[in-house]
Formats: C-alpha cells, structure tokens, sequence
C-alpha cells in the first residue's frame, strides 16, 4: 500500500509522523463504542489524515478488494466513482460469478456522484447500470478516446489507453465541478500533453539492465496475463522491425534468448494461471527459452527479506509444482528455480551473457 503526493511516495519520516498521530488517538483494545481497525481500515484512516494534513487539492482512492465493504467505501460524498473493466478475480471473496463481483465493485457508487466504467460484458454492464438506478447516480461507459492514438507514446497498450480514457473522463468531471477554482476549462488535448508517457512502475514497463531487455508486468490473473503477454508481442515485434538486416547483431536481435521470470503465491490456482501464460505465449507465437520460478524474496546481499508473511512469499513445493505443470505445456523450455528475485535476475543474467543478451519477461506478481 502506498501514499503519493504530486506522483511521489510520501517519505518515510512523513509516513511514521502521521502514522503515530493516529495511532496514539487510538484505544489499545476494542470496546462496545470503538473498534480497533484491521490493517486495511488503518491505512484508510492514515491516507485521509495524511492527505488533509498535507492540504492535498484532489484525492483518489483505489478500493483495495471489491468496493461494497471495502475500507475506503466511508467516503459519502465523491466527485465521481469509476470501475475499470471486471474481471473473475478474487472470486472466492466476491464471487462466485463475475455478477457478484461486479455487484461488490459497483458498491462504490454514491447519489449524486457520476458513475462511470470502462466497456463490460453485457451481464456485467446490467448490474452496473441496476445498481446506478439503486444509488440514484448515472453510469456512463467509456470507450478509449481516439485522441489517445496521437497524443500518447507509441505502443500505449489497448488496456492502458482503456485506463487512460476512464481517467480523462474523471479528471473532466472533477474540473467541470470546480471551474471556479480552475478558473477555465481544460481541453483533452491539454490534459494529453501534460502526462504524455503514463507510467507505472510493475505495469507494462520496459527496463534495459545489463544486456537484459526487461519487459515487466505484475499481472497475476488471467485477463491481466493476456494483455500483459499482448503487450510484449507488440514491443518486440516493433524492435526487430527496427533492426537492420546488415547490423551486426541483427542475428541476436532477430533470434533472442526469450526468458520467462514468474512467481505466484496466493490462493489462485498457479497452474491455470501458468496455463493461461503457456497459451498466450503459443497464440503469439513466442517461445520461451528458459523459464525461471523465483519467490517474492528479494534476497538483496543474499539474505531473504524478513517477511511477516513468508509463507505466502516463498513455498519451494510451489517452485517445484510450478515446474512439473511447466514441463507439461512447454517441453522445450529449460527451467530454474530460484529462491530470491536477485538469483532469479542473475541467473537471467548468466543466460543472456551466454546468448549476447535476452527478452526477459516478468510476469505472475506486483511484489516481484
């Protein structure tokens, strides 16, 4: 969980000043009149004390899971609420079908705040608009904005440019509802060009490090891992389109080393999840060469994070049941594990230093 201000994390001095503020004005234990906030109602109540006392101008909120009984669902009166596409995830809190979920996600709509979402499947957009009639709100569907094709970075993946739409369409009701403190409307094309290359450190983010080409994105459920793997099609189709035939490492280039770096832990079922990779990949026609299973462990100076949860950042039965389902969908990958992310990256290392550098992509996690 993070706070940002203007785009930044809050330090960490900020962070432990407020945090103390709050939780000294806290009871030590639960009484009839005052509970004493789980972890995800604590850091609720920290971003709100962090963002008034910091005199912040406009916040958003992410609900952490669903939106009806979400932590951040306090918030009464919104300038507007947003859902992007739904998805069947976390479907054994919110489901069991993608209605339910889209019932829980749609909890956030408030009376008198505009609703809008991204497109949905037909049933999902049903009971968004019944619960828009239930709340007493409108619900707007909004398509990507065709002025994103020219005013963003090329190769902007289509979920990005979903995103980007519903985001614009926010960022216009919250202008349109505070035009006298704006003082003037801004036009899209502005609002474009003042953020042309959106990024997201963990999503769809491209990094060159040590003769590895790092293509990275936490996607850790199936829709998630389609577009992920759509994404680094696109972009190293369009590099090898660049490569001259006469450039001397044409060869490598137009022939790479393609590494798969994965982890999972949750209680998502890692073999469909591993799967839904096995059948992206083939329908993009991409071979991975060498697959790596790594855990959430950092494993900086080659000693494993201090995790409360380590359990759920490393299983080594998960590794070596990650490797047997592997072996079952692609017979031609050479396959690792590897205990800490670092001995992940450095065995990548190791194979495109053999191979006059690699693709590497990372997949199955945000914590990776």
């Amino acid at each position: 969980q993070s706070f940002q201000i203007n785009g930044a994390p809050i330090s960490e001095e900020l962070f432990a000043k407020r945090f103390f503020e709050v939780w000294n004005k806290l009871p030590e234990k639960s009484s009839e009149d005052l509970d004493v906030p789980r972890y995800l109602q604590l850091l609720a109540l920290l971003s709100f004390h962090v963002f008034i006392s910091e005199g912040v101008d406009v916040a958003i909120y992410e609900t952490h899971l669903g939106g009806e009984y979400d932590a951040t669902n306090i918030v009464m009166n919104p300038i507007a609420t947003a859902v992007t596409t739904i998805a069947e995830d976390h479907a054994h809190l919110l489901g069991p079908t993608i209605e339910n979920i889209a019932w829980h996600k749609s909890g956030i709509f408030k009376q008198g705040a505009p609703a809008f979402s991204s497109p949905q499947t037909t049933s999902v957009e049903k009971v968004l608009r019944e619960r828009a009639l239930e709340r007493n709100t409108t619900l707007e569907i909004i398509t990507p904005n065709q002025m994103l094709e020219k005013m963003t970075v090329p190769g902007m993946p289509k979920v990005q440019k979903t995103n980007c739409s519903l985001a614009l369409a926010l960022v216009s009701t919250y202008i349109e509802a505070n035009i006298n403190s704006v003082r003037q409307s801004i036009s899209t094309a502005e609002l474009l060009a003042s953020c042309p290359d959106p990024i997201w450190p963990g999503r769809f983010q491209h990094i060159e490090k040590d003769g590895l080409q790092l293509y990275i994105d936490g996607a850790h459920n199936a829709s998630g891992v389609s577009h992920a793997i759509e994404w680094f099609a696109e972009r190293i189709s369009r590099l090898h389109e660049y490569v001259s035939e006469s450039d001397f490492l044409s060869s490598a280039i137009h022939n790479p080393t393609r590494i798969l770096i994965f982890s999972h832990f949750s209680r998502r079922n890692v073999d469909d999840l591993l799967r839904c990779v096995a059948y992206h990949l083939k329908k993009n026609d991409i071979l991975v060469h060498h697959v790596i299973f790594t855990s959430y462990n950092t494993g900086r100076d080659d000693i494993n994070s201090n995790e409360r949860n380590l359990q759920k950042r490393y299983n080594p039965n998960v590794l070596e049941g990650c490797r047997s389902t592997w072996e079952v969908f692609e017979e031609r990958s050479t396959i690792s594990i590897c205990d800490t992310i670092a001995q992940a990256l450095r065995k990548a290392g190791e194979l495109a230093s053999n191979a006059c550098g690699a693709e590497v992509l990372v997949l199955g996690s945000l914590h990776l």
